[in-house]
């Protein structure tokens, strides 16, 4: 039961990109409809986790949040550019990455031999798993893609974003003794917040917006059912299983969104999913 518990983070994460992609919407009408979805859900884990809520607490949520609105209006975004099936694991392993090295550089949580050796492989893992999911055949270049590799560059801002928003919350827990429950709803407010200042008027009453909130709510629930894992099972379970969650999303956007790609490049992206959920699975470990 406790392993399925842990499983949720990856399902419901996993299908993200194929429920807004299905609903539909430009990224502003998905990004704030989402934001709603997560503001119920941090309104309910008051009642679930009952945090303390101090000054601290709210500032660094507020500012994680508005840095998540960055990340995810990008990825929406990139999910456009360059479809769900490519965005989700190279953005995943990106992010995995950046978070690695900062963890590693600025709070030093690596400390022994065994963890520079698997942290090390790991992500000589995430960069060969970002590389496969990010190839592509030589093809006739089409005029919306005239630009090549700039299509790439909502899904670095993207990675920018999510890394911040993450790099935030772990600043607040080593300096002020943030509690991870008791950020959810402050992010969630920052995050509504942030929303709102890229919406125009119409996106706010936009029947796609309101539908949106389904792609929220479903973030939400992962991500509060990814605290519940960490007690059941441990951060290193946890965490790594959560990864498994961009197979259903990279299979989903290439079988049932219909994103285009060929057999080269539907085997090496299925490859690099294998590679980055592994890679994950180690700096679990390492965590």
């Amino acid at each position: 039961m406790d392993i399925l518990i842990a499983l949720i983070p990856a399902i419901a994460w996993g299908s993200i990109g194929l429920i807004a992609g299905k609903l539909g919407g430009n990224f502003r009408q998905q990004t704030l409809g989402m934001t709603m979805g997560a503001f119920i859900i941090g309104l309910l884990s008051l009642f679930i986790f009952t945090p303390y809520l101090s000054t601290a607490t709210w500032i660094i949520g507020l500012i994680s949040g508005l840095f998540w609105v960055l990340g995810q209006s990008m990825y929406f975004q990139s999910f456009y550019k360059i479809g769900v099936s490519k965005t989700v694991p190279m953005s995943t392993g990106l992010q995995l990455i950046v978070n690695t090295m900062v963890a590693v550089l600025i709070f030093q949580e690596w400390q022994t031999n065994r963890d520079y050796l698997l942290g090390s492989t790991a992500i000589i893992l995430l960069i060969l798993g970002a590389i496969f999911t990010a190839y592509e055949e030589k093809q006739i270049m089409k005029k919306e893609n005239s630009k090549g590799y700039l299509k790439f560059l909502p899904l670095l801002v993207s990675t920018v974003g999510f890394v911040l928003y993450t790099i935030i919350v772990r600043y607040g827990q080593v300096m002020y003794d943030v509690e991870s429950t008791a950020v959810i709803l402050p992010q969630a407010v920052g995050m509504l917040i942030g929303a709102l200042c890229i919406c125009k008027k119409k996106d706010i009453i936009e029947r796609k917006t309101r539908l949106n909130i389904l792609t929220g709510l479903t973030w939400a629930i992962g991500n509060l059912f990814m605290f519940i894992a960490m007690e059941k099972v441990g951060l290193a379970t946890s965490f790594s299983l959560s990864q498994a969650g961009i197979v259903i999303s990279t299979l989903g956007g290439i079988f049932i969104l219909k994103e285009a790609n060929t057999k080269r490049e539907l085997f090496l992206t299925v490859i690099g999913c294998f590679l980055i959920i592994f890679g994950g699975t180690l700096l679990g470990m390492v965590k």
